[in-house]
């Protein structure tokens, strides 16, 4: 009958293990803050506004307004032949896009 207890590090295994967690890691950020990603660094605030754009969609907040702002938002959708959730991702987006999207890697 087999023992169903771990067995005893060995100095084998203890070694691995420190080496294993005592080596570099390499994430997204340390690749966009070493400049190894130059290629996506380098795209225009266009083109990274439409990489980020694909994939899967799912809600991201809530957005809170007055009367006044609601009816304002149904007016400019109409008039721009959007949905109203359309209109807004495509101000807010294109906006921060511009201002931080070089900042931060698209995945």
């Amino acid at each position: 009958m087999a023992s169903t207890f771990r067995q005893r590090a060995t100095p084998t295994n203890i070694d691995a293990f420190i080496e294993a967690a005592e080596a570099p890691r390499v994430t997204a950020s340390s690749r966009v803050d070493s400049g190894q990603n130059t290629k996506e660094s380098e795209e225009t605030p266009e083109a990274r506004l439409e990489r980020r754009a694909a994939g899967r969609k799912y809600s991201l907040y809530t957005l809170r307004g007055t009367e006044a702002q609601a009816e304002l938002l149904k007016y400019s959708a109409k008039k721009k032949g959007m949905s109203q959730n359309e209109l807004i991702s495509h101000y807010l987006f294109e906006a921060i896009e511009f201002e931080f999207g070089a900042d931060v890697p698209i995945k």
